[in-house]
C-alpha cells in the first residue's frame, strides 16, 4: 500500500489566516474589530456565564487586552514560536498559557470573519468520493493549530459544527489520542494540537461549535474563554514542538498511521529549527518514502532545509512546485 502523506505549514492556511510577517497587524485589526463592532453586542447581554465570572463587557475589553499584548510581543520578536519559547525557558508559566488562550481566541475570531482558504474548498472536491468517504491512501500532517481541514469540509457535509468535522476527518491531537489506529485508513494528525479547550477527561472542543450562528458563537467563545480564566479543571489545547515527548502514546499512533508512505507533499511548511526533533521523527515514520514534493513561493529553500535532515532520498526526487492556486496533487495519486 503505498501511501501519500500531506504536510502542512502555515503558509498552507495563508489564503485566510496570516503568515508570520502579517501577524501583528492582523492581531491589531481583530482586536479594532472587538472595540467597534456592534456585531456581538447585540449578544453580549444574553451571555450566560459560569459561576464566579466577569461581567461580559469585562471579559471583551480583557481580551482586547491579551490581542494587544500579543501583538506588541510579535513586533518584539521574530515569531511567535520565539516567544513562547522564551516563556517557556524561563518558566513563567501563567504567561505562556495566557499567551495559548489568546492565541486560540485570536484565531477562532479570524476563522469567523474570514471564509476559510479556497485551496482547502478544491483539496476535499478532489480527493473525497461522498462525505462520508475519504480515500484510504492519504494521511495529513499539521502542524497548524487553526481549524480550516475542518471548516472548509463542512462545506461538503450537512452539518455546521466544527466537532463534526473533527469527527468525520479523524482528528488527532497530542492531547487527544489513544484511540484505535487504523494504518489503512485516511486521518489527520494536528502536532501542535487544536484552538480548542478540555475539561479533564472529557473530549476537546472549539471555542465555539457554530461559527454560522452569532448568537452561539459570542456566547460560547466569551463563555469558554472564562472558563480558561478561572478555572484550573479546564486547559486549552495548543502545543508546541518542544513540549513533545516521543515516547508518548501519540507518537506511536502517528508511527504506525504514516508508515506506508511512499510520497510527501511538503505544503507552506518551512522545517523550522523548532520542530527539528520531530522532523526528523516523522521522516524515521516513513521508511519507504521516495519522492518529496515541495509547494510554496520559496520551494528551494524548503527543499534545501529538507536535505540537511535527510540526505537519502535522492535530489532527482525533491521536486518544487511554486504554483499556490490549489495544492499539490503528485502523479503518484
Amino acid at each position: 500500500m503505498n501511501v501519500v502523506t500531506y504536510l502542512l505549514g502555515a503558509g498552507a492556511s495563508a489564503q485566510c489566516l496570516p503568515v508570520v510577517k502579517n501577524l501583528s497587524t492582523r492581531i491589531r485589526g481583530i482586536s479594532s474589530t472587538l472595540r467597534t463592532s456592534l456585531t456581538y453586542k447585540q449578544f453580549i447581554s444574553h451571555i450566560t456565564l459560569p459561576e464566579k465570572m466577569y461581567n461580559e463587557s469585562d471579559l471583551v475589553k480583557e481580551i482586547i487586552e491579551d490581542l494587544e499584548w500579543m501583538a506588541n510581543e510579535c513586533d518584539k520578536h521574530s515569531s511567535i514560536d520565539t516567544f513562547a519559547k522564551k516563556l517557556y525557558i524561563l518558566k513563567n508559566h501563567d504567561q505562556y498559557i495566557r499567551l495559548k488562550v489568546i492565541l486560540s481566541v485570536y484565531f477562532t475570531l479570524e476563522q469567523k470573519y474570514n471564509t476559510p482558504d479556497l485551496r482547502y474548498d478544491n483539496f476535499w472536491a478532489s480527493i473525497i468520493e461522498s462525505k462520508d468517504i475519504f480515500p484510504d491512501l492519504i494521511r495529513i500532517v499539521s502542524w497548524n493549530y487553526d481549524f480550516q481541514l475542518e471548516q472548509s469540509y463542512l462545506n461538503f457535509s450537512d452539518s455546521n459544527k466544527l466537532m463534526d468535522a473533527y469527527s468525520k476527518l479523524d482528528i488527532r491531537s497530542f492531547w487527544d489520542s489513544n484511540r484505535k489506529t487504523d494504518e489503512k485508513c485516511f486521518s489527520v494528525y494536528k502536532l501542535n494540537g487544536s484552538a480548542t479547550i478540555s475539561h479533564t477527561g472529557e473530549f476537546p472542543a472549539y471555542f465555539s461549535d457554530n461559527l454560522d450562528d452569532d448568537y452561539q458563537f459570542y456566547n460560547t467563545l466569551l463563555k469558554r474563554y472564562a472558563l480558561l480564566k478561572s478555572n484550573s479543571h479546564y486547559k486549552q489545547n495548543i502545543s508546541f514542538a518542544w513540549e513533545h515527548k516521543l515516547n508518548h502514546e501519540y507518537f506511536k499512533e502517528l508511527k504506525l498511521s504514516l508508515w506506508n508512505t511512499t510520497t510527501l507533499v511538503v505544503i507552506g511548511y518551512s522545517f523550522p529549527y523548532f520542530n527539528r526533533k520531530i522532523d526528523k521523527y516523522l521522516l524515521e515514520c516513513m521508511p519507504f518514502l521516495e519522492k518529496v514534493y515541495f509547494q510554496a513561493p520559496d520551494a528551494s529553500n524548503l527543499k534545501e532545509r529538507f536535505s540537511a535532515i535527510n540526505t537519502k532520498i535522492l535530489q532527482a526526487n525533491l521536486l518544487e512546485r511554486v504554483d499556490l492556486d490549489q495544492f499539490t496533487f503528485p502523479n503518484e495519486l
